[in-house]
């Protein structure tokens, strides 16, 4: 039996303990609601459909409809106020109020900084940067204090100066930070539901498919004419009509670097090697061949992240023991269009210190060792949304998902990733269905159908919550159960652990 594990709470996401749950199967029987520390349990058989409706004094009655897929199932229930909406991410189906007085913009061009402060100034708006410490002099994503329809003007604005800007409506979920609600759906339709059905059913709720996502099997990306929440509106209407297994907005988060401080460039200042045995480890390879001692030059290493990967660093550009040279590519994903990683588009040094923990050379006679310093090196730079990233990540481990963005790579990777190794994260935000689909593909069919390892990181504060799905500090990503989560187990202080580590 798999547990699903309900959580309500407001618009804002704090709890509503009072709440009255409800839980049916697909022959509408009802089924026992456990309630445990502030959330409820279900007990289902895996595959099937639920039915679950929820009650509270003062809010507007919920119905959600879900199916049952892993063995434990995160839920989280966002119970509506009067004027409220709610948007469907994955298993969840969240609350929120509509900011008549403000919406998002990632803006990306050389020089975005100072032509937002220029455009702004002229168009008389304020703004603030949605999460400060990821903000870059070529990359901006900002909350504009100003009604959506200034988002044309902006836009228009922005162009003269070759900056791009991608609008989308503030979700504001209290403190959080905020997430952009763009005209773009995420619909997985049926099996049985051919392209030209697909299309009528998209244009009947007033959007247009204009690419398939091939990770999701039949599953496509709409798009509509406008920013405007009525697109949760088609969005309803869709999953009304029976012929979809899913719907949901393709959202606009922000994402941020676990960064850390380097080690010294010699060995002896580089404790965690020995540590785990890294260096035992090289030496039992090399009783195999010499030619191993530093890992395999058959497994390639993707390294994605906010920074990107310095496509120049004397670390990456060796060449391993059978003569290739280490780095395949580095590709800036987050760039308008996708462009191959240049050192001046670089947003810091996070990605390369990263990369060069895992694969920096040795033997060499200068700076650092990685772990697997004989292995090949992918770089990536992330963009912001679940649809592109789902397609950087297909990309990496060599797979088209039909991309139509812009500069997107027009040839597959000389060598696809075995393993992905992402140091960054999105506190807060729930697990997507187009999100899920990625990893399920990728964990299934990478590597030749053994699997892509997938490793993602759970922050450097290894003794907080990242599982509790209405928590501040919630991963989605490595919390998923086909993911590898990695974390600090002691947040400072080593030598003299904080009494929770």
């Amino acid at each position: 039996m798999a547990l699903v594990i309900l959580h309500v709470v407001d618009a804002s996401y704090k709890p509503v303990s009072f709440a009255s749950i409800e839980v049916k199967g697909a022959a509408g029987q009802g089924l026992p609601v456990q309630p445990a520390e502030g959330r409820w349990q279900v007990k289902a058989e895996a595959g099937v459909s639920l039915v679950i409706e929820a009650t509270a004094q003062g809010f507007e009655p919920l119905r959600h409809e879900l199916r049952v897929h892993s063995e434990v199932n995160p839920v989280v229930l966002g119970l509506a106020r009067k004027g409220e909406l709610h948007y469907a991410q994955g298993d969840s189906l969240l609350a929120f109020a509509p900011q008549p007085q403000a919406f998002l913009a990632r803006l990306s061009g050389a020089g975005a900084a100072k032509a937002l402060k220029d455009v702004a100034a002229k168009l008389k708006f304020e703004h603030r940067p949605v999460l400060p410490q990821a903000e870059r002099d070529d990359a901006q994503f900002v909350l504009v204090q100003s009604a959506p329809s200034l988002a044309p003007q902006l836009i228009e604005a922005m162009r003269r100066v070759k900056v791009d800007v991608v609008p989308s409506l503030a979700i504001l979920h209290g403190e959080r930070t905020p997430i952009g609600l763009r005209n773009e759906l995420v619909v997985r339709f049926l099996p049985d539901v051919k392209r030209p059905e697909a299309d009528k059913l998209a244009g009947g709720v007033g959007m247009a498919i204009t690419r398939p996502l091939l990770h999701a099997g039949n599953a496509f990306l709409l798009v509509g004419p406008m920013l405007d929440h009525a697109i949760l509106a088609a969005a309803g209407r869709l999953r009304q009509s029976g012929r979809v297994e899913y719907v949901e907005p393709n959202l606009d988060v922000a994402i941020e670097a676990d960064a850390y401080t380097p080690n010294d460039t010699l060995w002896a200042q580089l404790p965690h090697l020995t540590l785990t045995d890294t260096d035992d480890a090289w030496d039992l390879l090399d009783n195999v061949t010499v030619a191993l001692r530093g890992g395999s030059p058959d497994i390639t290493i993707a390294v994605t992240d906010v920074h990107g990967v310095a496509p120049d660093h004397p670390e990456f550009t060796a060449a391993l023991t059978d003569g290739t040279a280490k780095l395949v590519s580095s590709t800036n994903f987050a760039a308008t269009p996708i462009a191959a990683q240049t050192v001046a588009g670089l947003g810091g040094d996070h990605g390369t210190q990263c990369a060069g923990s895992a694969t920096a050379a040795f033997d060499n006679n200068r700076g650092i060792a990685g772990v697997a310093p004989n292995c090949h090196l992918l770089g990536a730079f992330i963009p912001g949304n679940a649809v592109a990233q789902a397609d950087m990540f297909l990309w990496l481990t060599g797979f088209w998902n039909g991309s139509t963005a812009a500069g997107f790579p027009a040839a597959l990777p000389a060598r696809a990733a075995d393993v992905i190794s992402n140091s960054w994260g999105s506190n807060g935000v729930v697990l997507s269905n187009t999100m899920r689909d990625c990893w399920d593909f990728l964990t299934t069919y990478g590597r030749a159908g053994k699997g892509t390892v997938v490793c993602f990181s759970l922050g450097n504060n290894g003794y907080l919550d990242f599982t509790d799905p209405t928590g501040t500090m919630h991963r989605a990503h490595p919390t998923y159960e086909r993911i590898i989560a990695v974390g600090a187990s002691i947040s400072t202080n080593p030598t003299n652990p904080v009494a929770n580590s």
